[in-house]
């Protein structure tokens, strides 16, 4: 029983072992199959793969798994041969025990025959061999588990990395599509920016100029306020023109000259002429976005021709379908990828199966469509945009037009301010000193008369006496002199004055009516009114546009009107003396009942300005108008020849040498021979002259103004020849009652005698 029990549990041992061996491997083989899993998974990661630079991480990353896997497998083999050595080795020991502590005869001492032992000894024997056998059969087992593992990680490894030229390839060329709409979409969307930029900018200067027409122009800010509504409407007129001509709005070019501003500079050198910027230079918004779009037409469909010829040359059966040009879009049309024909390239579509079908289609034609796609997005975002660019422009276009009559309003007036400010600063300077000598010779006066005293009766003191009277004499010959001179002087003056000031202000109309026409109107835009009145009720922020400008209500003094009288101004080319150009379409417009300009001779200037208006091919017809040259000499301004006769006799010296005499306290030289009368100007007439324009409010506004700016400086003027009238009139009488009063001092003293 002994021997029958030793030998069961020598078999239950052997199968004990097989058991720990088989579990063992188990183990071992499903952590080998999670390591392939892992390295199998890393070909699925692969059409994740964003970039190529992603398939040469995920590379790396199977690599190594394939290494850790290599590891983790000769590990594990090594780890199951020494175990199942050893689990051989224990039940080889365990026989050998078991064989020297049972197996003894009962000669020495045993339990069992000779002949038993023989029997389980050779049973033992078969155990030892069966042990040997298991124990190789299983270390061939795990070698051959190893080299399974291994193969099937280098196939995995094999199958990852001939996947990734094809996912390479994909990605290459995806990422050049990509940059190559992605510089597109760029590039309009930076046009939209710039193009949004301009219209704020636009805005802007409308506003600056708003608040310009709405300050006061007076004193020494005259000119200031006119140079800076002139410049700021000078680079309004540049923007709205630039910002049409990109746009793509103007009917025709406008052949405006350019401003000079060197007369309304306050100081320093005067800037350059400010002009509209040159046509060729403003390059459309669509022009640029479309030549962009048609590039990248050109771009992505060589590149997909690359890609396909590479593709048809690994798959020939590919090469018919993958390499079928698209159509060509019609001219002008927005860029828009062709249509392969249905059931034309399915057997190519089979073998050319990208690793991204969504992005790379199997064919030419598909890929065009799908990059057409993006284009045609890029080309309804650029015709929402001019839609909606053009609208604004329409709207801020409209908004200037009303705001153009304030401009010629508030710079003439604001000009015209400084004028009369500057001339009466002259007119004071030449009174200040005659005023000072004035004072002077009536305090020598009481003087004189303070010094007679009743002792001078006595015949002693008839020197003194005699003395206080030449003293006197001279004193009053002094005051005449000086009288006269400065009464000369101030009518000097004052004749300069006017044909100068008059001169600036007819240099200032031009300048303005140059101005205006180069600003873009609601008629020069492409489109119907109703396109303008749409933009204008479309768009809310030009409610915040003031309505009203300054400007004159009549052409003796420029005032504040609102905007119900603009319908009135399309009339007041009559009133403004204004004449439709005879080969002007518009000849029938409102102006051409204007009453005919003056008889007279035309400058060839004119002349040359009017086929050049009449040529414009703008929408507002040329127009012509005389500026008249209103008489400014002495005489008209109220000097007759009974005042120079009373105020400035020919037997005193001229006026400049008198005034400049008198201020010093010296007595003027006496004249040699009698000068020309004062009041007598000898300066020739200021002529009328022709200037152009267009049939529109503000150039109206332009001519009403100067004529109110000129009756103005004629009524300034005029109050100025009246002043310096009663004033030396009352210079003459007080004179005159000096005389008297000295007369009746001597003689009360010779009553005293």
């Amino acid at each position: 029983m002994t021997y029958i029990l030793g030998s069961w549990l020598q078999s239950k041992a052997l199968g004990v072992q097989q058991q720990q061996v088989a579990a063992a491997m188990a183990a071992a083989g499903e952590a080998t199959q999670q390591w392939l899993a892992k390295l199998r998974g890393m070909e699925q990661l692969l059409c994740s793969a964003q970039s190529a630079q992603f398939l040469d991480i995920r590379r790396r990353e199977a690599e190594a798994y394939k290494d850790k896997l290599g590891r983790d497998v000769t590990a594990q083999t090594a780890k199951l041969a020494e175990a199942v050595s050893a689990a051989s080795q224990k039940v080889l020991d365990a026989n050998t025990k078991y064989a020297a502590d049972q197996l003894n005869g009962f000669e020495q001492g045993g339990k069992y025959a000779d002949a038993t032992i023989q029997q389980a000894q050779q049973h033992m024997q078969q155990v030892e061999a069966a042990v040997v056998a298991v124990r190789q059969q299983q270390l061939s087992s795990v070698e051959a588990a190893k080299t399974d593992a291994e193969a099937k990680a280098t196939e995995a490894l094999e199958a990852f990395l001939a996947a990734v030229p094809q996912h390479r390839q994909d990605l290459m060329l995806i990422e050049a599509l990509d940059k190559a709409l992605d510089r597109a979409t760029k590039t309009a969307t930076k046009q939209f920016g710039t193009s949004m930029a301009a219209a704020g900018a636009i805005a802007e200067q409308i506003a600056a100029l708003q608040q310009l027409l709405q300050q006061q122009a007076g004193g020494p800010a005259g000119l200031a306020l006119c140079e800076q509504v002139v410049a700021r409407s000078a680079a309004l007129q540049a923007a709205l023109y630039e910002r049409a001509q990109t746009l793509q709005l103007l009917k025709a070019p406008l052949g405006s000259e350019p401003v000079d501003m060197s007369l309304v500079t306050t100081g320093g050198t005067p800037p350059p002429p400010v002009g509209l910027p040159d046509p060729g230079a403003c390059v459309a918004i669509s022009a640029q976005i479309e030549a962009a779009l048609r590039a990248c037409e050109g771009e992505t469909s060589k590149l997909g021709q690359d890609y396909y010829a590479a593709l048809a040359a690994s798959s020939p059966a590919a090469a018919a379908a993958t390499l079928k040009r698209p159509p060509s879009p019609s001219k002008g049309s927005a860029p828009a990828a062709a249509k392969s024909k249905p059931g034309t390239d399915d057997a190519a579509a089979a073998e050319s199966v990208s690793t991204r079908p969504e992005r790379i289609p199997a064919s030419l034609a598909g890929l065009q469509e799908v990059n057409g796609k993006t284009l045609q997005e890029v080309q309804q975002q650029l015709q929402a945009h001019l839609t909606a660019a053009q609208r604004e422009l329409r709207a801020q276009v409209v908004m200037v037009y009303r705001l153009l009559e304030g401009v010629p309003a508030v710079a003439i007036t604001a000009f015209t301010q400084h004028e009369l400010t500057q001339s009466a600063a002259a007119r004071k300077a030449i009174a200040d000193p005659f005023q000072q000598r004035q004072q002077q010779l009536l305090q020598q006066f009481d003087a004189h008369r303070r010094a007679l005293h009743p002792s001078m009766a006595q015949p002693s003191r008839q020197g003194e006496v005699s003395a206080l009277t030449s003293g006197e004499q001279e004193r009053a010959m002094q005051a005449l002199q000086l009288g006269q001179g400065y009464c000369e002087a101030a009518l000097l003056l004052i004749a300069q004055q006017g044909p100068s000031a008059c001169a600036r202000l007819r240099q200032l109309a031009q300048l303005m009516l140059k101005l205006l026409d180069g600003f873009v109107m609601p008629g020069d835009l492409v489109g119907s009114r109703q396109d303008l009145q749409e933009a204008v009720v479309q768009r809310p922020s030009s409610e915040s546009v003031s309505m009203a400008a300054d400007t004159p209500s009549h052409a003796s003094s420029p005032r504040r009107r609102t905007l119900k009288q603009l319908q009135a101004l399309a009339l007041a080319g009559a009133e403004a003396g204004g004449e439709a150009v005879a080969s002007s379409p518009a000849s029938k417009g409102p102006a051409a009942s204007a009453k005919a300009l003056t008889a007279g001779k035309t400058p060839a200037k004119a002349g040359k300005d009017a086929d050049a208006a009449s040529e414009s091919g703008r929408a507002y017809g040329p127009c012509q108008w005389r500026l008249q040259a209103l008489p400014l000499t002495t005489q008209d301004l109220g000097w007759s020849l009974a005042d120079t006769e009373a105020l400035c006799a020919p037997s005193v010296s001229p006026a400049a040498d008198a005034a400049v005499a008198g201020a010093k306290g010296k007595p003027a030289p006496v004249a040699k021979k009698p000068p020309a009368a004062a009041g007598s100007d000898k300066t020739a007439p200021m002529m009328d002259e022709v200037v152009n324009g267009f049939q529109t409010p503000c150039h109206v506004v332009a001519i009403q103004c100067h004529k109110a700016a000129v009756e103005q400086l004629k009524a300034d003027l005029t109050a100025a020849v009246c002043s310096l009238k009663d004033s030396m009139y009352a210079w003459q009488r007080n004179e005159a009652t000096n005389k008297e009063r000295w007369a009746g001092c001597l003689k009360h003293l010779g009553d005293v005698v």
